[in-house]
């Protein structure tokens, strides 16, 4: 399995029904690798003493979002499809639900990609709302 080192760049928009009401965006280094058929990005998330290793898995029709270390979780966007995961914390387990409206995923193939996710989003009766997430991934040359 050969990998592609890359810059990795992820803004997260959160709304509060129709009013945006947080951004958070992430820029890191990861590996880019394609295996049976999928494309991975991997990389970690350090703050202080806390790393995170995540790991994004998309083909054409589904993306998964997998975080290991002081959060746990594996959330799944596919298009029309409502999905249900477990996010595991130090404060504790949260239910997340969530409603994916659209994902659209631009391979172009050559290690530059481009990840659009919109969906709705329901925290274990803390919050309701809407989510969308901007991926752009670019081969480190």
């Amino acid at each position: 399995m050969n990998s592609t080192e890359v810059n990795i760049s992820i803004t997260s928009k959160q709304y509060d029904g129709d009013r945006l009401a947080d951004t958070i965006e992430v820029k890191n280094i990861g590996s880019l690798y394609a295996k049976n058929g999928s494309t991975y990005i991997v990389y970690y998330e350090e703050e202080g003493e806390i790393k995170i290793l995540n790991t994004i898995k998309f083909n054409k029709d589904e993306l998964t979002m997998k975080k290991m270390g002081a959060i746990n979780t594996l959330m799944r966007f596919r298009e029309g499809v409502d999905t249900s995961t477990n996010y595991r914390t130090s404060q504790g387990v949260f239910l997340i639900e969530t409603s994916t409206k659209i994902l659209d995923i631009n391979n172009e193939g050559n290690g530059n990609i481009k990840i659009y996710i919109d969906y709705n989003i329901e925290i274990q009766d803390l919050f309701t709302g809407r989510n969308s997430i901007q991926i752009e991934i670019n081969k480190i040359n």
